[in-house]
């Protein structure tokens, strides 16, 4: 009897520690077991203050409408997108998958290259893209329309 108790206990111990484990992941952002990872708001405005973004893309990252130069390429028409959740004119009908690969490879969610110089972070974590994107999805929308960009040398 007295052992059934310790192998009952022992089990409870376990599963408090799997259901623990679990827990943390979630909380830190890990994989949601389907291969996913979960972005945390917080650490995506972080990143987004750290990378910058709002020196382009405005305070409420909705765009800007004044041509960014590229000394590179002198035909290149660039312009900052709108990066808030709008679908007509930002990013709301993206994917995160589509968000995710013109972070990390530079292709928009029709697989064009961006335009210089938006930036490629090639070496961006799935964690830090999806954190970025979580807090994308938590701002306010803002319809507005920016040029389109063109960069036929690039």
């Amino acid at each position: 009897m007295h052992s059934l108790r310790l192998k009952g206990i022992a089990r409870l111990w376990l599963a408090s520690g799997l259901a623990l484990a679990a827990l943390s992941l979630a909380a830190c952002g890990g994989d949601d077991g389907g291969g996913a990872v979960t972005g945390d708001v917080a650490r995506g405005e972080a990143a987004v203050n750290s990378r910058a973004c709002k020196s382009c893309h405005g305070d409420d990252l909705s765009g800007k409408p004044d041509e960014l130069l590229d000394p590179n390429h002198a035909d290149t028409k660039s312009y900052s997108s709108n990066l808030t959740p709008d679908v007509a004119t930002g990013l709301g009908d993206w994917t995160d998958e589509d968000v995710d690969l013109a972070l990390r490879t530079g292709k928009d969610d029709v697989n064009d290259e961006m335009c210089a110089p938006m930036p490629i972070y090639r070496t961006m974590s799935a964690q830090e893209s999806a954190d970025i994107i979580a807090y994308l999805r938590s701002i306010p929308p803002v319809s507005k329309v920016v040029m389109e960009s063109a960069c036929p040398s690039q």
